[in-house]
């Protein structure tokens, strides 16, 4: 009698596990959605490069600095923005990407995003961004001149010391 009871509180229990598995994808899902208010999302682009160390600032209008890092893939999210305009920085050791002026409505959605060098390219949620430049730290050496060596102060001294 008790086997019994208990196969039938087994099926009870996986038909129970089911439907709260179910129920859960479903939430996951809409916490997918790219239309929750009050998220920002984006991806760095650049063939090649490493993420590892980017990480993106969002500036709101209120002062307040928010940081996030990157994934392995480039991707981005900002959640619980709240109304204003605000500037979204990206930030990599050796690339340099564009600055984004995001716009957010009453209820969280993103209403108007445009590069902050040029308000006539309106970019779309999750915001796609591609890098401007490679960032050089340095000067490349110039290759080793004969002549300039030669009218150089160094040059000149070691021409004037050995044919005076």
């Amino acid at each position: 009698f008790f086997f019994a009871i208990m196969k039938q509180y087994n099926t009870l229990l996986s038909v129970i596990f089911l439907l709260l598995g179910a129920t859960a994808s479903q939430c996951y899902s809409v916490v997918r959605n790219d239309d929750v208010p009050g998220t920002i999302r984006g991806r760095l682009t650049s063939p090649g490069a490493s993420y590892a160390d980017s990480k993106v600032f969002l500036h709101l209008s209120d002062g307040v600095q928010l940081e996030t890092f990157v994934d392995h893939t480039g991707y981005f999210i900002f959640s619980n923005i709240t109304q204003g305009v605000h500037l979204l920085q990206p930030f990599h050791k050796s690339l340099l990407f564009p600055e984004v002026r995001v716009e957010v409505g009453k209820r969280g959605q993103v209403t108007r995003a445009t590069l902050s060098l040029n308000r006539q390219v309106v970019l779309r949620p999750p915001f796609v961004l591609q890098p401007l430049t490679e960032i050089s730290y340095f000067d490349k050496r110039k290759p080793f001149d004969l002549k300039s060596f030669f009218f150089s102060p160094y040059g000149l001294m070691i021409s004037f010391f050995l044919f005076a």
